[in-house]
């Protein structure tokens, strides 16, 4: 889980915030930050980041505005 080091926010700070309580938080990927948004994953040093395409997500039934990308944290 995310340990809060901000080095996804810094890499992707269009997808990835720091919140209040002092751990990252991600958006809906836009199609123009797929490869930031990669690279903050790829980056994650206890490999917290998940980008998933929403259409394999059955439970999931809204389609994302413009992104083909989600941001889930495990």
């Amino acid at each position: 889980s995310c340990i809060g080091c901000g080095l996804c926010a810094g890499t992707c700070p269009l997808v990835f915030t720091m919140g209040d309580d002092g751990l990252a938080h991600g958006a809906e990927v836009a199609a123009n930050q797929e490869n930031a948004a990669r690279e903050a994953q790829e980056g994650c040093p206890v490999g917290a980041i998940s980008l998933e395409d929403w259409s394999t997500k059955k439970a999931s039934r809204r389609e994302p505005m413009g992104s083909r990308l989600l941001v889930f944290f495990v």
